[in-house]
């Protein structure tokens, strides 16, 4: 595991990426895997919204994914000049 994020809402929840390029949703209560969204680079960051809604991968390919909650499909935050290598969400949810 090379990432891990904890959301506010349940801390119960966390999702983790490694170099699988894999993110994976875990309920750490009950041991079980919730969800898994696949990227094409490998991540170097991963951060959750506060409100839960939002997952963002920060990957070496100098972009910036963005998943609703619930959706499997990002939003590319592309263009970025160098890797990204860490991401944070502001309490008023921007990233």
């Amino acid at each position: 595991m090379t990432n891990l994020a904890q959301t506010n809402v349940n801390n119960n929840i966390v999702i983790n990426a490694d170099k699988t390029r894999e993110i994976i949703t875990w309920n750490i209560a009950n041991k079980s895997i919730l969800d898994k969204k696949q990227t094409t680079s490998y991540i170097s960051s991963i951060a959750y919204s506060p409100d839960g809604q939002w997952i963002a991968a920060g990957c070496k390919d100098n972009n910036i994914y963005l998943w609703q909650h619930g959706q499997n499909t990002p939003v590319a935050l592309k263009y970025h000049r160098s890797n990204i290598n860490d991401l944070a969400f502001l309490p008023t949810k921007k990233l």
